[in-house]
């Protein structure tokens, strides 16, 4: 700034800064904008966030008479700025715009970047409801398509939120496929509180399927994820209690996830089977809670309903699933020291023979088999069954 004073717009005392650029000025573009990247490199940072976005646009509007190309509109201004900048770093680098209170703040160059924030900050939960939920519903049209919704931090410590809303926040945000950075002290966390963030990382890349349907701002959202691999095709559905009171919800199973037929369905959160069941069923949710379900057509061979890992309860982890004559072999991704267990449907007829080593007790119509791996690494369990 001292060597080329010509390329500020303006030094004013705000709470980004002191010192506003002319972004038309070719100095600045040519000089000063590869320099101040390449320092992002040299520091080692892989991606590239430009914060305030709407405040310097701000300043460039006010000030627009003092710019080197008075021809440009700001957002012109703007627009070429980041073209540049794409330019400069190339199309494989991540790149972040930071988005502010106006839908054009988010959208106005949004071709040339990976991500955008698309609300303000979310700390206390009625902030996080207005800044990240309802955002959420806003531009999940855009979501993985033309750029990634970024819905801010996950924050989830007690500071902030109870359990359950710690477990929902993280929820919405994995469910979504939405990036996930963590805005807590993770040495300070309590051990309970670090599980949440385990069983939402990472987040998958998905856009499910209802989530920009939903724009009405139900009490009791509900987010309906397809899940479609080699091995199988099931749904991951969860029913956000966005209310402090508690609710009552129908999970009706051809209205919410258009399913016909009979299904398992596991509560991810509370490690519980709730049953086959062809219409629905009805599940409590407390305040601000957020209940998770797997729900897997019913076969007459034994079949996996959950497993503890992630919360899409297989879709993370497991790499197949095959059943031949009487073996089921499971191939997953497990990880050291993080207990892995699997939750099997056994139906009439069938006999549980081996189950190698993996430790094994019934509750109830569910098998459970668990394992507590000495390292990461894909492991493939064989079940052996009579029938």
């Amino acid at each position: 700034m001292k060597e080329h004073p010509e390329v500020v717009l303006a030094e004013e005392n705000s709470w980004v800064g002191t010192y506003f650029y002319d972004i038309t000025h070719p100095t600045y573009l040519n000089d000063y904008l590869p320099k101040a990247l390449k320092q992002v490199d040299d520091w080692g940072y892989e991606a590239v966030k430009f914060d305030t976005l709407p405040i310097c646009m701000e300043r460039t509007e006010q000030y627009h008479e003092r710019l080197y190309d008075k021809s440009l509109t700001t957002y012109g201004a703007f627009r070429n700025m980041i073209a540049k900048t794409r330019e400069i770093l190339g199309k494989d680098r991540y790149l972040l715009a930071c988005s502010g209170n106006n839908q054009s703040d988010v959208i106005w160059a949004n071709e040339y970047f990976d991500a955008a924030r698309i609300g303000l900050d979310i700390f206390s939960w009625q902030d996080f409801i207005n800044n990240c939920v309802y955002r959420t519903m806003e531009f999940y049209p855009f979501h993985n398509i033309q750029f990634y919704n970024d819905p801010d931090n996950v924050v989830i410590r007690e500071e902030f939120n109870t359990m359950n809303q710690a477990v929902s926040r993280a929820v919405f945000v994995s469910m979504l496929g939405m990036p996930i950075t963590f805005g807590d002290d993770l040495t300070e966390l309590a051990p309970e509180r670090v599980n949440i963030l385990k069983r939402v990382i990472p987040a998958l890349d998905i856009t499910p399927k209802d989530i920009s349907a939903r724009v009405d701002r139900p009490e009791v959202l509900v987010t309906n994820l397809k899940i479609a691999k080699d091995w199988e095709d099931y749904n991951v559905v969860s029913l956000f209690n966005t209310t402090e009171t508690e609710k009552t919800y129908y999970f009706d199973l051809l209205k919410d996830s258009e399913l016909d037929g009979e299904y398992h369905v596991y509560d991810f959160w509370n490690d519980k089977y709730l049953g086959c069941v062809s219409g629905g069923v009805t599940i409590k949710l407390e305040p601000c809670q957020t209940a998770v379900l797997s729900v897997r057509k019913k076969a007459d061979i034994p079949q996996i309903v959950s497993t503890n890992r992630h919360i899409t309860q297989g879709a993370q982890e497991i790499e197949s699933i095959t059943f031949d004559g009487n073996t089921l072999c499971v191939s997953a991704n497990v990880i050291k020291g993080d207990l892995y267990k699997i939750a099997l449907h056994i139906p009439n007829g069938y006999t549980l023979l081996s189950s190698q080593n993996l430790d094994c007790k019934t509750e109830g119509d569910i098998t459970y088999l668990s394992v507590l791996p000495q390292k990461t690494e894909l492991c493939t369990f064989r079940i052996e069954f009579k029938n």
